[in-house]
């Protein structure tokens, strides 16, 4: 086995530095209701990170940097936490 001389460069293989998983949930309610032949009302919820679920950055990876490794933020979708929208469609 011979030693390796700590003057030539070294490079980490592909996926070396694993971070945090990032999911979410998300769910659709929807309820159609016919009041005539030709009309009805559709009523709707959308929303978005409903178990108001935290996702982390990814680490510090600069060397020289003080917090290097360290998680210091969250993802950048995470600015909108948990969030509802309603919709109400008329057809006619």
């Amino acid at each position: 086995m011979a030693i390796q001389s700590l003057e030539k460069a070294h490079y980490l293989a592909k996926r070396a530095i694993q971070v945090p998983g990032i999911w979410r949930f998300d769910m659709n309610l929807q309820k159609a209701v016919q009041l005539s032949e030709s009309k009805s009302i559709e009523f709707r919820i959308d929303g978005s990170n409903i178990l108001n679920h935290p996702e982390p950055g990814t680490p510090t990876l600069s060397i020289n940097n003080t917090n290097f490794g360290m998680i210091t933020g969250n993802a950048a979708k995470t600015t909108a936490h948990r969030q509802f929208m309603g919709q109400l469609r008329f057809r006619f």
